[in-house]
């Protein structure tokens, strides 16, 4: 299993000073794909400046705590001064050292004295060109504090001010969040729509690609789990942890149970003993515009624009 794949499922939240904008403005920085064929297509990148440095980091909405590659760190004489340990989605634990670094700023924010996870990005991404320079992995505590949102369609992700967050909220669909915090951890879950029960509670998590739901779903949704058109793959992670995970076809629908009208059919999903209902990344959230805003505790969909409009 690549080292990437950590990002279904890291509990981790860095803590430092509150963000401080550093316009007041509606602020656009590019966001875009990875691409390649790597396995690894679908993961988000954005800049990001580290103390002075201006780098590429993938933005996670999963991975809990940034991350920053411990070359750089060793570069300015960071050395980690503690640990936290995380849990993958399936329960494995991860240890990640932990280190301080001066300031971070994304998107005109900037944070002060800002915990970060140190770890080896030549080892957890992929050796592909398009990975080339990423040096870290941005997580949503950087951008907590305010209103943001993920354009797909015109590649750019946007801080937003009052006005520009209200227009998004009149044209989109609110679909409220929890936002979960436990200590030092921060996640998001939404409740989701699936055919044959109640609703499931899944983490959004743009680390990954397809829809994942635990196994237990499979005989909810009518999937053998042995039946044909069904892909089983066994893999043992860096844990040592044997994990078996198998795709199918699941007609649907699934939608957010807030905004039934933003229904999903025919895709394809993932199916893994896991400590969620679910996970959902990618693949559905890339359907939309999507605006964050933690503060008030909701994710606001709206039509995805054609691209250069």
């Amino acid at each position: 299993m690549p080292r990437w794949t950590l990002t279904l499922a890291l509990l981790l939240v860095g803590c430092g000073s509150p963000a401080t904008r550093e316009e007041s403005a509606v602020s656009t920085i590019p966001l875009s794909h990875a691409g390649g064929d790597s396995g690894a297509e679908h993961l988000l990148k954005v800049p990001v400046v580290v103390n002075g440095h201006a780098t590429t980091f993938v933005f996670d909405t999963g991975i809990g705590i940034t991350l920053v590659d411990d070359d750089l760190l060793a570069r300015w004489g960071i050395a980690p001064e503690t640990s936290y340990t995380g849990k993958r989605m399936s329960g494995q634990e991860v240890t990640v050292p932990l280190a301080r670094v001066p300031w971070l700023s994304v998107a005109g924010l900037r944070q002060d004295d800002v915990q970060v996870g140190v770890w080896d990005m030549d080892g957890f991404l992929p050796r592909t060109p398009e990975f080339a320079g990423v040096e870290g992995f941005l997580s949503l505590h950087a951008l907590a504090e305010v209103a943001f949102t993920l354009d797909y369609a015109r590649g750019a992700l946007i801080v937003e001010d009052e006005a520009s967050l209200a227009a998004r909220v009149a044209a989109g669909s609110v679909v409220p969040l929890e936002v979960h915090r436990d200590g030092p951890t921060l996640t998001v879950f939404f409740e989701l729509l699936v055919p044959g029960g109640p609703p499931a509670r899944v983490e959004l998590d743009l680390g990954g690609r397809a829809i994942a739901l635990d196994a237990s779903f499979m005989e909810r949704l009518g999937v053998d789990p042995e039946g044909e058109g069904v892909k089983r793959v066994e893999k043992r992670d860096e844990t040592g942890f044997d994990y078996t995970r198998r795709f199918a076809t699941v007609a649907g629908p699934i939608a957010p149970a807030a905004a039934p009208q933003l229904e999903q059919r025919d895709f394809t999903a993932l199916f893994q003993e896991i400590i969620y209902d679910g996970l959902i990344g990618d693949d559905y959230l890339s359907r939309y515009t999507a605006t964050f805003d933690l503060p008030r505790g909701r994710l606001i969909l709206g039509p995805r624009a054609p691209s250069g409009e």
